[in-house]
């Protein structure tokens, strides 16, 4: 009877030295991806000049003209993925992973998306845990399935060339490849202009075994089913 008391005495011990190295262990989670205020980017590149007003309306006019042209994922945009953690049930955590290196292109016409596609390297998502990372680059086999890729499969109607600043809320419809499996997707996205950039937000939720990844859990730590592919996209035109 003492045995069995010790025992269970041991491996609460165990489980508490876990669950204190997990909480340790992990930092707070970045927040999702949001748009962000235009009015401090626009701060931030006047570096506090005498810009004048008639200025500003010239260059937002050449702006809103047209977005006719091909866009490319410029400086500043990121990747990757959202999943929870659970540690016994009892706590959770956000584990993301991000990518500061994403491609792709939107080919705009009037006020009409085109077409659009996009890539990440999977071995460019890291997040705070070393371990994790390489968990996740053995359930995507990064070595056969290098990248990560979203192409769209509908043209996207903005309605109006927005002004900068304003703020689209709409649907894109895409083929998700993970892993070597494609699905087809349809998902939330938010844009705006910046300046003479085009800011896109959105988030894809995923169920991994739709894409043939295993699911990463250990006796300690256990990884939801699925998660959220996320992205923040500045596009530059060319």
């Amino acid at each position: 009877m003492k045995r069995n008391v010790g025992i269970a005495f041991a491996l609460l011990v165990l489980v508490a030295a876990v669950a204190i190295w997990f909480i340790a262990s992990r930092s707070d989670a970045p927040p999702a991806p949001t748009l962000s205020d235009p009015t401090e980017s626009s701060s931030d590149e006047n570096g506090g000049d005498d810009t004048t007003e008639e200025e500003e309306a010239s260059t937002t006019e050449a702006t809103l003209a047209s977005l006719d042209g091909t866009w490319t994922v410029g400086e500043g945009s990121e990747g990757g993925y959202r999943v929870v953690e659970d540690l016994g049930n009892v706590l959770d955590f956000e584990a993301v992973g991000r990518s500061s290196s994403p491609t792709g292109t939107l080919e705009i016409s009037g006020t009409t998306v085109q077409s659009g596609s996009f890539a990440i390297e999977i071995k460019s998502i890291l997040s705070d845990d070393e371990r994790r990372d390489q968990a996740f680059f053995t359930q995507l086999d990064w070595q056969t399935f290098p990248e990560a890729t979203l192409v769209l499969t509908a043209p996207i109607e903005l309605a109006t060339i927005p002004t900068p600043g304003e703020q689209i809320s709409t649907e894109a419809s895409g083929d998700l490849t993970l892993k070597g499996a494609t699905n087809s997707v349809t998902f939330p996205i938010e844009a705006q202009l910046v300046g003479d950039r085009i800011e896109l937000v959105g988030a894809i939720d995923v169920v991994f075994s739709d894409y043939g990844i295993g699911n990463p859990s250990n006796p300690f730590v256990e990884v939801r089913d699925e998660g959220k592919v996320e992205v923040e996209f500045f596009l530059d035109r060319q």
